[in-house]
C-alpha cells in the first residue's frame, strides 16, 4: 500500500504563539491505492470503495446513498451528514441540491483542472475544510450566481489556493452569510485580460472574511467586496491593485454595514483600502478602523459619489514614503486618530513580515478617540483600555 499525506501547512504572517486560536487545522489524509481498486482509509476506518479511475463532478452530484459502480457518489455518511474526504479531483466537482445541506468537503486535492475546481448551488451549511486547490484554470470555488440557485451559510476554512488562473473564490449575489476563514492564497488571478480577477470576489451580503493570507494577486485586488459584511484580520501583500476594495455592483444590500478592521495590507500595487460607488452604493455605513497599511502607493482612497454613506476612518496606521495617506473625493463622516508617517514607525521586523510594534514606536498609545473597536486585534489580543495603539496590532502594555 502507498500512503500520501497532503496539507496546506501555512501560518499567518506576524502572528505569534499565544494570540487568537489558530484558524488552521492539520491535514492528515491517507490515500490507499491499489492497481484497480481505490479504497480510502482515514483513521483506520474503511470507507466506500471507488473504482479506478478517480472521476469527479456531474457524475457524482445527486447520486443516491450507497449507489455502486464507477459513478457512485464519493461520500460517506457520518452522523447523517455527507462527507467527501481524501480524494484527488482532476475534473470539476459540482454539488447541486439540498441533499448536500450540511455536507463536509475536507482534506481533498483539486489539481490541474481545466475548468472550475468546486461548483456549488442550492445548498446550505456546507463546509469546505483543509483542501488544496492548485493549477485550476478557472475559479477554484464558485458559488453559483443564478438568482434562485444560491447558497447560504457556506464555510470555507483552512484551504490552500495556489496557481489559480481566475478569481480563486467567486460568490455571486444569492450567496449569503458566506464565511471565508484562515485560508492561504498564493499566486492567484493569473488571467490579466478581460474581466478583472481577484483572490476573492463577493457579491452576497453578510459575509465574514477573516484571518486569510493573500500573497500574489497578478491581475487585480486581494479582497473585492460588493455589499455588506466584515473584513477582519487578513494579511494581503503583492496584489496588483488594491489590497481590499469595496465597489458597488450588487443588487443585494443586506444590513447596509461594511466593516474593514485589523487587517495588514503591505506592498500592494495601487492602494491599501479603497471605496468606490460603482453603480450606486449599497451600504449605509462603512468603518475602516485599526488597519496597518504600508508601502501600498496610497493608504486609503475614498472615491466620489459616496455622500449618502457614513464613512468612519480611525485608528489606522498608514506608512507611505510619498505621503499619500488618505485621499478623499467624498468627505468622511469621521476621520480621526490615524497615524500617518512617511518612514518605518518601529515595526519589530517588517522585512520578516512582523508588524508588531516596538515599545518606542509612535503608534503605541496614539489613539485616544475610538467610537468602536474590533472584537480583537490581528493577533487575537484584547484592545484593553485607551489609549490604544494605531494599526492592526496592539502591544503588550
Amino acid at each position: 500500500m502507498h500512503y500520501r499525506v497532503v496539507g496546506p501547512g501555512h501560518g499567518l504572517p506576524g502572528r505569534r504563539a499565544g494570540g487568537m486560536p489558530s484558524f488552521w487545522s492539520a491535514v492528515a489524509t491517507a490515500l490507499c491505492t491499489a492497481a484497480a481498486l481505490h479504497v480510502i482509509a482515514l483513521g483506520g476506518a474503511l470507507l466506500v470503495p471507488i473504482l479506478s479511475p478517480i472521476v469527479s463532478g456531474p457524475a457524482f452530484a445527486g447520486q443516491a446513498d450507497g449507489a455502486g459502480g464507477p459513478e457512485a457518489a464519493p461520500f460517506k455518511m457520518v452522523g447523517g451528514v455527507r462527507v467527501i474526504e481524501g480524494r484527488t479531483f482532476t475534473e470539476t466537482l459540482t454539488l447541486d441540491g439540498h441533499q448536500w445541506d450540511g455536507a463536509v468537503i475536507r482534506n481533498n486535492v483539486f489539481n490541474n483542472i481545466a475548468d472550475k475546481g468546486l461548483h456549488l448551488s442550492n445548498v446550505r451549511g456546507l463546509s469546505i475544510l483543509d483542501n488544496r486547490f492548485t493549477g485550476i484554470k478557472s475559479n477554484a470555488i464558485k458559488l453559483r450566481s443564478d438568482k434562485n440557485q444560491g447558497t447560504e451559510d457556506i464555510l470555507i476554512k483552512g484551504n490552500l489556493f495556489k496557481d489559480i488562473a481566475a478569481t480563486a473564490i467567486l460568490a455571486g449575489e444569492p450567496n449569503v452569510r458566506l464565511r471565508i476563514i484562515g485560508n492561504r492564497f498564493e499566486n492567484v488571478a493569473l488571467i490579466t485580460s478581460g474581466e478583472k480577477q481577484h483572490a476573492m470576489y463577493l457579491k452576497g451580503p453578510e459575509f465574514l472574511v477573516e484571518g486569510n493570507v493573500i500573497s500574489g494577486v497578478i491581475d487585480a485586488n486581494g479582497i473585492s467586496v460588493r455589499t455588506s459584511g466584515v473584513v477582519r484580520g487578513n494579511f494581503i501583500e503583492k496584489a496588483a491593485k488594491d489590497g481590499i476594495k469595496y465597489y458597488s455592483s450588487s443588487e443585494t444590500k443586506g444590513s447596509g454595514r461594511l466593516v474593514i478592521e485589523a487587517n495588514v495590507a503591505v506592498g500592494n500595487g495601487h492602494g491599501g483600502i479603497a471605496l468606490a460607488a460603482g453603480k450606486g452604493p449599497l451600504v449605509d455605513q462603512v468603518e475602516i478602523r485599526f488597519n496597518t497599511l504600508a508601502g501600498n502607493g496610497r493608504g486609503i482612497w475614498i472615491y466620489e459619489d459616496l455622500d449618502r454613506v457614513g464613512i468612519s476612518i480611525y485608528g489606522n496606521l498608514i506608512v507611505e514614503a510619498d505621503k499619500k495617506y488618505i485621499y478623499t473625493r467624498t468627505k468622511p463622516t469621521l476621520e480621526t486618530d490615524n497615524l500617518e508617517v512617511d518612514a518605518e514607525p518601529g515595526f519589530v521586523n517588517a522585512a520578516g513580515r512582523d508588524f508588531n510594534l516596538v515599545k518606542a514606536s509612535p503608534a503605541v498609545g496614539f489613539v485616544r478617540k475610538a467610537p468602536g473597536l474590533p472584537p480583537y486585534d490581528y493577533q487575537g489580543r484584547s484592545f484593553g483600555r485607551p489609549p490604544y495603539d494605531a494599526g492592526a496590532m496592539q502591544s503588550a502594555r
